[in-house]
This record gives C-alpha cells, structure tokens and sequence, in this order.
C-alpha cells in the first residue's frame, strides 16, 4: 500500500488500503477490536469478507533491523488460515 520507499514511518490512510483492496489487515493487538469494527463499514472489502483482520503481537515486525528477519516466521504463522486455499 505504501509506495513512498522513502518515508521512515509511513502514515497508512483508510483510502489507499481502499484502493488496495488487501485480503489481509494486519494491526497490533491493542488495536483489533476498534479496527474490526471500522473495517466492517466496507463489506465489498477483501479483508473484511475473508474475516481477516489480524492482530500481529511482536514488536520485532515495527522495528527496522535484522529482528524483523526473526520476527517473520511467526507473522506466516498468524497468517496461515487466510493464505490461498486455506478456508
């Protein structure tokens, strides 16, 4: 979604992940409940009918450095029952 390679934190807006129509959302644990509930205002959403909205809980993934290499594993493992062909 985000095409600026060259903003250290890049600020996602609710209409590029519109315009991107992902088949999964990810969002820190704190955040699940709120973002379920927003994301459910637009059904037509990939995300949104797959029931896919995901909590990752592990700070390595937001931290720049080789931890996100560490951390990855874990993110394939959260996402296992959304992946093509696994509902």
């Amino acid at each position: 979604i985000v095409s600026d390679r060259r903003m250290a934190s890049p600020v996602v807006q609710p209409e590029s992940v519109l315009r991107a129509r992902p088949d999964i959302i990810l969002v820190a644990p704190e955040q699940l409940a709120e973002a379920r509930r927003y994301w459910r205002r637009f059904p037509s959403l990939p995300a949104v009918q797959r029931q896919a909205i995901v909590s990752v809980d592990d700070r390595a993934l937001t931290r720049p450095g080789l931890s996100l290499l560490d951390a990855l594993p874990s993110l394939c493992a959260q996402m296992k029952p959304w992946r093509a062909g696994a509902r």
